[in-house]
């Protein structure tokens, strides 16, 4: 029963990151937004014991703060990496009923 509930909340979150890069366009995503998303998985993931995808969803939350905060500049390579973190969030998501060393590892990546 978590686990599904966890897989419905991890999937609209991980929308809500594609819809505002999708938003954006080129530009700099919305950072509040981006990063309540980004936190919003986190604190899910952690909850249903989901580490790997609480750690991919840690490193998006702290982009979205680095650019708020003017730490870190957007760029095509950064929506690319950001745009292909959000993809490797789906599979993970659809693999956390028969999660094991490939999705753990996918994680790490």
């Amino acid at each position: 029963m978590l686990l599904d509930f966890f897989i419905l909340e991890a999937s609209e979150c991980v929308e809500r990151l594609d819809g505002h890069l999708a938003r954006a366009g080129s530009a700099t995503p919305e950072h509040d937004g981006f990063t309540r998303a980004a936190r919003a998985l986190r604190g899910s993931a952690t909850m249903a014991k989901m580490q790997g995808i609480a750690e991919v969803a840690m490193g998006l939350e702290r982009i979205g703060n680095a650019l708020r905060e003017g730490g870190l500049a957007w760029s095509e390579s950064m929506r690319g990496a950001v745009t292909a973190g959000i993809d490797d969030l789906r599979i993970l998501i659809r693999g956390a009923r028969t999660w094991g060393s490939a999705e753990e590892r996918r994680a790490s990546e």
